[in-house]
């Protein structure tokens, strides 16, 4: 018997390695959430979030409501990458746990402004290989939006600005950097898109 505890240590040290993975990744998943939602409450309320216009009976209805928080605002796709994942409304430890979500203090696709997206690093690890001239789309409930990428930067969780650019329709995603490093990400990661002139899936 005494032959056989060597082993048991082995079982017993083998399981606990086992067990460190999804404890690293629930830790990283809490820290990167705490850190998005610090970084938005520096935002301004609302910063120019600008109305839809009243439409003519020739033109598409405009959205008369937002999204309520947990739910899906709107399909992200990088077809580059073969992404493709939905985005809920909020950047809460729950929501961000499971996914990507929306600024709620952004605009909504397709609207003028910079609609903002956070996802964990470890959701979006492939995310270093995006580049410019790459295809965002935006799916959302009322039409489908095309963003072209124009670049990337790498930023201090202080510089609120990347999520802040009034008077463009632009599209900002954001996440923890470097992408490997989990909990340990020091530094945010900016990808910056300009909506492309007409969107795409709508018929005029």
């Amino acid at each position: 018997m005494k032959r056989l505890r060597p082993y048991g240590w082995l079982l017993f040290a083998a399981g606990v390695l086992l067990m460190i993975p999804p404890a690293y990744v629930t830790y990283a998943n809490w820290q990167e959430s705490t850190l998005t939602q610090e970084w938005e409450a520096k935002f301004p309320a609302e910063p120019d979030r600008v109305p839809v216009p009243a439409v003519s009976v020739a033109e598409p209805a405009a959205r008369v409501s937002l999204p309520r928080p947990g739910a899906v605002a709107f399909v992200l796709k990088i077809p580059r990458l073969g992404y493709a994942a939905a985005v809920r409304e909020g950047v809460s430890s729950s929501i961000l746990s499971v996914g990507p979500g929306h600024y709620p203090t952004t605009p909504e696709p397709g609207q003028p402004g910079d609609v903002g997206v956070a996802a964990h690093n470890t959701y979006w690890l492939g995310f270093g290989a995006v580049r410019p001239g790459d295809q965002i789309v935006l799916e959302a409930s009322d039409g489908v939006y095309t963003y072209t990428v124009t670049g990337t930067q790498v930023v201090s969780p202080d510089e609120t600005w990347v999520l802040y650019q009034p008077g463009a329709s632009t599209l900002t995603l954001t996440t923890c950097w470097p992408l490997w490093a989990g909990a340990l990400a020091q530094e945010r990661l900016a990808i910056f898109a300009q909506l492309s002139p007409r969107p795409v899936g709508v018929v005029a």
